[in-house]
């Protein structure tokens, strides 16, 4: 589900538009559609290749498309359409196997063209073949925290029934953004990750990530995700809520982001003021917790 959204927010980002993900059931297996830019013969190549996405403009907050994370795709279906306005493509692990002469081939390595278009109104549309309907309900359960996270998306209409961002207040820097009201246990960047957290807000940060999405790279620069928190909290009419707790972190990313943000209030000029500037001395750095 994650990997298909970011798909859909990378599409809406390369062709400038708000964009929107449509899921449905139908009696073939569930299908996923997005709008914004179609797939394109480098994305076609880097799916079967199973390498990393061929987007090389660096937007912020991009996380690519159709690269390694789409054979997620494959622990729900090895039979998968992508049906798009500039010509689709289909994956199958049985017809590969048969036309190879062999097992051993990867369901995703040889890919058939496909002419069958995408639903009306989309660019793209996946088809997960027999795939089982309670995906769609998946879907649904993290509709909302999908729209939180890839900003790109402005609504999630599954089986007829559309879920709009939830409008919780936020602060912004040049390479985060902080949520309040969301779950905040764990790193996103920008969709969640197994970095654990203990700060009183989501942080969705622009943060390199290992291939699988789930840690951050080892030369992840943490400290960015902090520049502007400071001047966020200082503005705020509780900043005492939106400090780093009085409690161990718990791991070294949560540990190098508590100092970072613990350094940017102490420098603030905002942490003058008396209500900032006590609340620092309360809450230690956090590698003391």
């Amino acid at each position: 589900m994650v990997e298909l959204a970011q798909n859909a927010a990378d599409a809406a980002v390369a062709a400038g538009i708000e964009g929107e993900l449509a899921v449905w059931t139908a009696p073939d297996g569930v299908h996923v559609a997005n709008t914004g830019a179609p797939l394109t013969a480098d994305g076609v190549a880097s799916l079967a290749a199973l390498r990393v996405s061929p987007k090389s403009d660096g937007a912020a907050g991009a996380v690519g498309r159709f690269g390694v994370g789409f054979a997620a795709v494959l622990t729900v279906t090895d039979h998968v359409q992508l049906r798009s306005s500039g010509g689709g493509i289909e994956f199958s692990g049985a017809r590969s196997r048969a036309d190879a002469g062999r097992d051993d081939v990867a369901a995703m390595r040889l890919p058939y063209a496909l002419d069958t278009p995408p639903a009306e109104g989309f660019a793209t549309e996946v088809v997960l073949l027999g795939a089982d309907p309670a995906l769609a309900g998946e879907f649904a359960a993290q509709a909302e925290d999908l729209l939180l996270d890839l900003p790109a998306l402005v609504a999630v209409t599954v089986d007829g029934e559309r879920t709009e961002p939830p409008g919780l207040p936020e602060g912004r820097g040049p390479h985060a953004r902080w949520v309040r009201g969301a779950d905040a246990s764990r790193l996103h960047a920008p969709t969640v990750t197994d970095e654990p957290l203990t700060l009183p807000v989501r942080v969705i940060a622009d943060l390199p990530t290992t291939p699988d999405r789930r840690r951050l790279h080892p030369d992840a620069d943490v400290a960015l995700a902090a520049r502007g928190y400071a001047a966020w909290v200082a503005a705020q009419p509780d900043p005492l809520r939106l400090l780093p707790p009085r409690r161990p972190p718990a791991g070294a990313v949560d540990a190098a982001l508590r100092e970072a943000i613990m350094s940017e209030l102490r420098g603030h000029p905002g942490s003058r003021g008396p209500t900032v500037r006590r609340s620092a001395r309360i809450a230690p750095p956090c590698c003391r917790g």
